[in-house]
C-alpha cells in the first residue's frame, strides 16, 4: 500500500473467510517481515487550504511573499508570479520568514529547488528546501506543521476550532 510519500509491502497467506452481518471477512496470517520504504524524507502538509503567505527576502534586500503551497520538516513549497522571480534561480540560497509564536524562525535560510511550470502561464512554482537550520528551529518547524495538520483535519471533519462557552453550558 502507498500513503502519505510512503510504502508498504508484505506476503502473506489467506487463512479463510467469514461471513459476517452480509460482509466478508478475511483472515491471513501474520506477514514475516514488512518492507518499508519512503519517498520523502519528511511528512509533508497540504497548506493550500489557510492561505498562509511566507515572506522571502534575499541578502540584496529583494523581498517578496508567496502563498504556501505545503510544507515538511525539510522544507516548503510555494506559488507566486514569474515576475516576482526573475532575480533569483535554482540553487540560490534565500530567506524565508514563518509566523511562529516564539520569532524563532523569523530569517531562516532555505536554498532554492527547481522551479515547476503551471498551467497559468504568469504563475510558477517552487520549492525551498531548509538550510543549518538550529535543533529549536526544528523544533518549531515540526510544532507548527503539527498544528496545521490538526487544523486540516478539523476542517476537513468539520469540527470547529473551539466551542462559545454558551454552548459549553447547555451541555
Amino acid at each position: 500500500g502507498k500513503s502519505q510519500g510512503s510504502s508498504i509491502q508484505f506476503e502473506t497467506k489467506l487463512m479463510g473467510t467469514v461471513k459476517e452481518e452480509g460482509l466478508s471477512l478475511h483472515r491471513y496470517a501474520f506477514p514475516k517481515e514488512l518492507f518499508y520504504s519512503s519517498q520523502r524524507s519528511s511528512y509533508r502538509v497540504d497548506t493550500r487550504d489557510f492561505e498562509t503567505l511566507i515572506h522571502f527576502s534575499t541578502s540584496s534586500d529583494f523581498t517578496f511573499d508567496a502563498p504556501l503551497c505545503d510544507i515538511s520538516d525539510g522544507g516548503l513549497r510555494v506559488t507566486t508570479k514569474k515576475s516576482v522571480i526573475k532575480s533569483i534561480t535554482k540553487g540560490d540560497d534565500i530567506f524565508c520568514a514563518l509566523d511562529i509564536d516564539d520569532g524563532s524562525c523569523q530569517k531562516l535560510k532555505v536554498k532554492l529547488c527547481q522551479p515547476s511550470k503551471l498551467d497559468d502561464p504568469n504563475l510558477i512554482e517552487f520549492g525551498a528546501t531548509f538550510v543549518d537550520l538550529l535543533p529549536h528551529q526544528k523544533s518549531q518547524i515540526s510544532q507548527y506543521i503539527a498544528t496545521l495538520e490538526r487544523k486540516l483535519l478539523r476542517k476537513q471533519h468539520s469540527i470547529p476550532d473551539a466551542v462559545p462557552l454558551s454552548e459549553q453550558n447547555k451541555e
